[in-house]
């Protein structure tokens, strides 16, 4: 019991100081302490979820541009991504192998976060440029279709910040600062192909639309399709990884960086 408790006492430092991550795998020695750490990353998902499925009702109940019904969904999707992890920790030293791996999330998370910052200071700076409304920041700075086929292509470059109303901007970075963080764990070049790619095909989907006559002043698609990929992208890998990945594979893959 002492051991245990001398192993919390440092898991507790270990969790307020950022750089010393690796310090706490040899905490996770103790299935114990495994177990522990398990139940109380479990608490904090249903905590997560709880809080995405308020938030979608709330907006459902409001109304708007279907922000309430992404949320809902981004809620489920947390939900089961958080449950078949759960369903597939049956024994002590997977407990303790599941609770490493997502820690080092975690740790992956705090060092990465830079990249999610800036992109939510960028779309909020866009959308209040000016001394405007939202909508006519949209108006006069954002990736209006027909106007990047009338030949203002700098307008791409806004694209993914200003596409849509402030409600809308907030509820990206939401979902960005959910998702990026589980792709950036396996490698933050791949988390960034992913996301810019779902930027990129959004936007060339959209333009091939207005070069048809069908954009009716529609706004082009940015990080929305940069999200959408990044869900896709997790439950994709979580679907094929049941079979892809050998036991322990992140945790030790994690060690060797």
């Amino acid at each position: 019991m002492q051991e245990l408790a001398d192993g919390w006492r440092r898991l507790s430092k270990t969790l307020v100081s950022p750089p010393n991550t690796r310090l706490l795998v040899h905490s996770l020695r103790a299935p114990e302490l495994g177990q522990i750490l398990y139940d109380k990353w479990k608490q904090q998902n249903i905590l997560v979820f709880g809080i995405l499925l308020f938030a979608g009702l709330a907006l459902l109940w409001q109304g708007g541009d279907g922000a309430g019904h992404r949320l809902m969904v981004a809620a489920f999707l947390w939900a089961s991504f958080v449950l078949s992890n759960i369903m597939a920790s049956p024994s002590p030293n997977a407990l303790a192998e599941r609770s490493e791996f997502f820690l080092a999330v975690i740790d992956q998370a705090r060092r990465n976060l830079w990249f999610v910052i800036v992109i939510a200071v960028l779309s909020f700076f866009f959308s209040r440029l000016p001394s405007k409304s939202l909508e006519d920041v949209a108006f006069s700075y954002g990736a209006m279709i027909d106007k990047v086929v009338s030949g203002e292509i700098w307008r791409l470059l806004t694209g993914p910040s200003v596409h849509s109303g402030l409600k809308h901007c907030i509820l990206n970075n939401l979902m960005l600062f959910i998702w990026f963080p589980i792709v950036a764990f396996y490698s933050m070049r791949s988390a960034l192909l992913v996301f810019w790619g779902g930027v990129l095909w959004g936007q060339v989907c959209y333009i091939s639309l207005g070069w048809l006559g069908f954009h009716n002043r529609s706004l082009l698609v940015g990080m929305s399709g940069g999200n959408h990929v990044l869900m896709a992208y997790i439950a994709a890998d979580e679907m094929i990884g049941r079979n892809k990945y050998p036991a322990g594979f992140f945790c030790s893959r994690w060690r060797s960086s």
